[in-house]
């Protein structure tokens, strides 16, 4: 039971960032303006992948696992939006 308190608290602290971060890289009108809003989008991904990883280790398996790309979601729907 400890681990599903601990890997869904860390999924809930990990993805509020994650969608966050692709979500202001696709909306903000001032990133466009004085940069590329890219470098916030792959933070965003790394974090959701980081994120994923960590819920995968808390329950012991392999952090090399296709549920990883689980952690991408939010920045592959943003990407249409930033490119």
């Amino acid at each position: 039971m400890q681990q599903w308190v601990a890997s869904s608290l860390l999924f809930t602290v990990g993805m509020i960032p994650t969608v966050t971060m692709a979500w202001y890289s696709a909306q903000s009108e001032h990133l466009r303006e004085t940069g590329n809003p890219t470098g916030l989008w792959v933070m965003g991904g790394v974090t959701g992948v980081l994120t994923i990883g960590g819920c995968l280790l808390i329950h012991q398996r392999s952090a090399l696992s296709p549920w990883l790309l689980f952690g991408l979601v939010p920045a592959a729907v943003s990407a249409y939006f930033v490119f």
